[in-house]
C-alpha cells in the first residue's frame, strides 16, 4: 500500500521547506507554515515565483520529492476540487506537473517523467495547445483556469511566473502479528 502526499511548492527559498519542518512529515508540520492549506492530501503553498520546469523538478528532488503526477483521474480530479476551494488564493499562474512528451505539438504522446508510463486518460488542452511554445514545448502544466483543468505544453528551461507540484510517495508495510 502507498499513499502520496503532494506539496504545492511555489518558492525557492528552502526555508518554506526546510525551515518548517516539512520534510519529511508533511502533515505534522506543515501546521508552522501560515499559509500552507491543506486539502484531502496535498498541501499548498500559495506563492509564485519566477522559475522553469526544469528548476522546479530539481528543487523538488533535492527536498526528497517528485514533481507531482496524476496517473489517475481521480488523482486530478482531487486536483480540481481543490482548485475550487482555494482559488482566489492557488492557481493564478501555470502550474508545472511532471509530464513531458518526445513529439512536439503532440495530444496524445505525453508521459509520466518517473514511471514512464504514458498518460492513460483524455487529455483536455487550452484552447490552440499543444503549440510547441516556440519549438520547446516538451513540458507539462496545467493552466489557471478555475472551473477545469486544461493542459497546456511549456518549454522546460524558460523560466516565467509559475506555481508547481511536488509529491511524496510513502510506502506503508504491512505488519502481520502472529499469537502462539
Amino acid at each position: 500500500m502507498s499513499c502520496i502526499v503532494f506539496v504545492f511548492l511555489t518558492s525557492l527559498d528552502p526555508f518554506h521547506i526546510v525551515g518548517t519542518r516539512l520534510l519529511p512529515h508533511v502533515k505534522q508540520d506543515a501546521k508552522h507554515l501560515d499559509d500552507a492549506h491543506y486539502y484531502e492530501k496535498y498541501y499548498y503553498v500559495p506563492r509564485n515565483v519566477k522559475t522553469s520546469w526544469e528548476k522546479a523538478k530539481n528543487y523538488c528532488e533535492s527536498n526528497g520529492y517528485q514533481l507531482a503526477t496524476f496517473e489517475t483521474l481521480d488523482e486530478l480530479n482531487s486536483i480540481l476540487k481543490s482548485r475550487m476551494q482555494y482559488q482566489q488564493k492557488l492557481f493564478t499562474h501555470y502550474t508545472l506537473i511532471g509530464g513531458q512528451t518526445h513529439q512536439l505539438m503532440s495530444k496524445q504522446n505525453w508521459f509520466w517523467i518517473y514511471s514512464g508510463k504514458q498518460i492513460a486518460y483524455k487529455m483536455i488542452w487550452e484552447n490552440d495547445k499543444p503549440n510547441g511554445d516556440e519549438g520547446n514545448g516538451y513540458c507539462l502544466s496545467f493552466g489557471p483556469t478555475m472551473n477545469s483543468l486544461k493542459f497546456n505544453d511549456l518549454s522546460c528551461n524558460s523560466s516565467h511566473h509559475y506555481t508547481f507540484i511536488c509529491m511524496k510517495v510513502k510506502k506503508f508495510m504491512k505488519l502481520k502479528i502472529l499469537f502462539l
